[in-house]
């Protein structure tokens, strides 16, 4: 991408911090809706967790590299990358290549191959633990009422209306408390069982003890039930495909260009101040950046009611990953390995 050191305008619509794929799915569809929409950026590329870099011969995704949903799906609420790009028109510049099985999951004595598939995928477990059948098709079928009252609670204006309308949520209601090792303790007796069934709890960064079981269920779905895929040359044409969406409904995307500090005028953001000084003016300011340091370094406590920083304060980092890049002239074909595997 070109870089300019400066932004077109002083005042735009909406100006986004930050293009990590969620302030690039959001600039996008606002510019789709005819808004004025920049996109400031620090890095030198746009993408966050999905952009790509290369070392020698060898590219690397900087983080994601697996994703679900990226053709239609059979399911409720299924196939959300893949309705996004459509809806955005740049569907045809992303090639994503299916990937099954989605995962591996290597314990003491057992290895098992996760389908990316629904029924599959209760049948490889189920094979593994016939005793145990049961339990594993109600936690999927739960699994799955999950994504799709989820999908319809997206439609409705107030998250409020999901308890006004019982009779439409009620497994997002009957969870709403619920962790992974809840559930799982519920429906399912072998404790290795237990393990295998939460295997891709890390990408959640929380423990089965911890984390939400509606999250996990909805991640879970969007890979057995819509199908686990990877992007042909790496996750940064996927981020690059958003970007040209913005910029084609006339959308600006800056990029080297750290904003230095979000403006806030009797209580509502009215702007950004850019590392070099220059000041935009916007209607709305959206940050894709990390919440602690939208908080307390872009906007600044002082901005924010007391309770709400209270809240914030208790909030504790979830756990991290350290990520090792390795090129190997090894035969990995040839082993008991997946795109994904859980040792």
């Amino acid at each position: 991408m070109r870089f300019h050191g400066e932004s077109r305008r002083d005042r735009y619509d909406v100006v986004v911090v930050g293009s990590g794929v969620g302030g690039l799915t959001a600039a996008a569809l606002l510019a789709r809706l005819g808004k004025d929409v920049l996109v400031v950026e620090r890095h030198d590329r746009v993408g966050g967790y999905a952009h790509s870099f290369r070392r020698g011969r060898y590219a690397f995704d900087s983080s994601v590299h697996l994703v679900g949903g990226c053709e239609p799906s059979v399911y409720e609420g299924g196939g959300g990358i893949h309705q996004l790009l459509r809806e955005l028109e740049v569907r045809d510049r992303v090639d994503f290549e299916r990937i099954d099985p989605c995962y591996a999951a290597v314990y003491p004595g057992t290895l098992l191959r996760a389908p990316s598939d629904l029924e599959e995928f209760i049948r490889a477990h189920s094979d593994a633990f016939p005793a145990e059948a049961k339990g594993i098709e109600r936690i999927v079928q739960e699994c799955l009422n999950i994504r799709q009252e989820t999908r319809r609670a997206a439609e409705l204006t107030s998250a409020t209306d999901v308890v006004r309308t019982p009779d439409r949520f009620p497994t997002l209601l009957s969870y709403r408390r619920a962790t992974l090792a809840t559930v799982l303790d519920d429906h399912i007796d072998s404790p290795q069982l237990k393990a295998m069934l939460g295997t891709l709890w890390p990408y959640l960064g929380l423990p089965p003890s911890r984390v939400s079981f509606l999250y996990f269920a909805t991640m879970l779905m969007s890979y057995v039930a819509d199908g686990a895929y990877y992007c042909r040359g790496s996750f940064q044409r996927f981020a690059d495909a958003l970007a040209d969406a913005i910029k084609e409904k006339g959308g600006e995307v800056l990029l080297r260009s750290p904003v230095r500090r979000i403006v806030v005028d009797a209580g509502r953001a009215t702007g950004v101040v850019l590392e070099n000084g220059q000041r935009i003016e916007a209607e709305l300011v959206l940050s894709n950046a990390d919440a602690t340091q939208t908080v307390h370094e872009l906007v600044g406590p002082q901005e924010f009611p007391a309770r709400y920083l209270e809240r914030f304060s208790r909030m504790k980092p979830s756990l991290s990953a350290i990520v090792a890049y390795i090129a190997s002239d090894l035969p990995l074909q040839s082993g008991d390995i997946a795109h994904e595997t859980f040792l």
